[in-house]
């Protein structure tokens, strides 16, 4: 594994919340859903897929990640460093809107009341805290190797 990100740390700087993203897209989907596909929760070009089954939105998002895996890796300066951005952006937005659908309609931090806004901001500014480091390290790590290489 040490290898794999040594070798594209820019694919790692999204990497935490991309699988977030497919994570709770999947466990945030409604009780309907599991009945009929059909009513899928989704805003994303995503939903075409999850409204056929999930196994093939698992699927797609694995042939996905090792596509963009080889995209970034072959990718010169400054697209793969756009690219690796736009994705911890895009990713960290989506996960956060389910995070937060998650906290709410999950009872562990429900409600409109001053406190459990405030819990649920809480949470997502420590998730996007979590990704930014995450992001920050690789990130570092793409530059230190792309000096060492010179």
């Amino acid at each position: 594994m040490k290898t794999l990100i040594a070798k594209n740390p820019l694919f790692y700087s999204f990497f935490l919340p991309a699988v977030t993203d497919a994570v709770v897209t999947i466990i945030g989907q409604d009780r309907s859903y599991w009945q009929n596909f059909k009513s899928v929760n989704e805003a994303s070009p995503a939903y075409f897929v999850l409204a056929v089954n999930p196994i093939y939105f698992i699927f797609g998002s694995l042939l996905w990640f090792i596509s963009l895996y080889f995209l970034i890796l072959k990718l010169k300066r400054p697209w793969n460093l756009i690219l690796s951005i736009t994705f911890i952006a895009g990713h960290a937005w989506g996960s956060g809107g389910w995070i937060t659908k998650l906290l709410n309609t999950s009872g562990i931090i429900a409600g409109y009341e001053r406190g459990s806004i405030l819990m649920r901001w809480a949470v997502l500014i420590l998730y996007f805290i979590i990704v930014g480091i995450a992001a920050a390290k690789a990130i570092e790590l793409y530059f230190r190797n792309e000096k060492a290489s010179e």
